[in-house]
Order: C-alpha cells, then structure tokens, then sequence
C-alpha cells in the first residue's frame, strides 16, 4: 500500500489515505492521553479472521509532531505500553512485547471484551534514540500476527520518503514549472552541444 505522509515544516502531519473506492483502504485512529496514533488498512472479504494491532502508547516515532502540537512527554513519564487489537472472529490467546529484539512481557486485556490491552513497563530505558518494538498476537487456531514500530521518547525522528514528501509539501504549479524547465534546459544543452 502507497503511503502519502509527510511532516510539514511547521510540525503539522499530512496523512492522505488511500481512496475506498480502489484500494479498499480504511484507517484506524486512536487519541491516547493527548497523542494521535493511526494505521492504515487494506481491507479483504477473505481475511475475516484477521487481527489488527494499533500500538498506541508509545507513538509511532515516524509520525510525532512538535511538544506544543501533541504532549510528547507524556510517552516518556508513562507506566503501561498500550495496544488497540481488534478482531472479528479470532480469539486473541497471547501478547508478547519485544523492543529491541528483547522480550519485555505480556500485554494483557484491560477489560472482557475490550480492544484495550496493556503491560506495565519502564519508560526510563528508552529515554535516548529510536528503539524498535514488535507486538507478537497468538490467536486460538495457533495464527500468528505481527506488529512492529520505532519509537523514540526523546527528540528523535524518523523521515518521511522524498517523493511524498515533495508533493505534499511543495506547491504543484512551482514544482511542475520547475520541471518544465529543467527538461527544456536540459534538451537544449542536448541539442546544442550534439
């Protein structure tokens, strides 16, 4: 699935979606203590036993915006990771949380019924850099389902891709003008000089 996102200069994300129309692309969106989190989802009649996993606490680091946009700090003072796991017909059995590879525990459900899951941990060990955690979901029939994501409880970022990036925060006629010209240019100095 092509992703247009992007982080403009101004710390505001651009998220565009997929159309339904199409792609059968849905979003799940999640506010947890403040901060946004979201996936992006290709929907299929097929897969009716899917599980989908949206960590929520800690944010995404690829999609953090600036401390006065969405309270940042927060995710460093927090006590629990917390997960949204859905599903419409597979029993969740087990949550295993990995960051860095290293097993940290079990995520439990918050309440029967509840997407809700969540597991005590310490922020204070990830104070510095970009740390990757991976969400392991055992269902009943033996499925496996994966989740993984970078977070960062400092200033740390991740960037977006280039291409997006320039279209979504460029101004269209700017850069198509832009182009024109260097293609004239350049087929000029093609022409000129053979």
């Amino acid at each position: 699935m092509r992703s247009m996102h992007t982080r403009h200069l101004n710390g505001l994300l651009e998220l565009e979606l997929a159309d339904w129309k199409v792609s059968r692309v849905f979003r799940i969106m999640a506010f947890d203590a403040g901060l946004l989190t979201f996936k992006d989802i290709k929907f299929s009649r097929s897969n009716e036993n899917q599980v989908y996993i949206l960590i929520t606490n800690p944010k995404n680091a690829l999609y953090k915006t600036t401390h006065y946009r969405e309270p940042l700090k927060r995710m460093a003072q927090s006590t629990h990771i917390r997960l949204l796991i859905f599903s419409q017909k597979a029993t969740v059995k087990s949550v295993q949380v990995f960051v860095n590879d290293l097993s940290i525990g079990f995520a439990v459900q918050k309440t029967l019924g509840s997407p809700l899951y969540t597991m005590k941990w310490r922020a204070q060990d990830y104070l510095r850099g970009i740390h990757r955690m991976k969400v392991v979901v055992k269902d009943a029939e033996g499925r496996v389902y994966l989740e993984t994501q970078e977070f960062a409880l400092d200033d740390s970022v991740k960037s977006f891709k280039l291409f997006p990036t320039l279209l979504l925060r460029g101004d269209q006629i700017e850069l198509v003008s832009s182009l024109s010209l260097s293609l004239s240019l350049s087929l000029f100095l093609f022409y000129h000089f053979h």
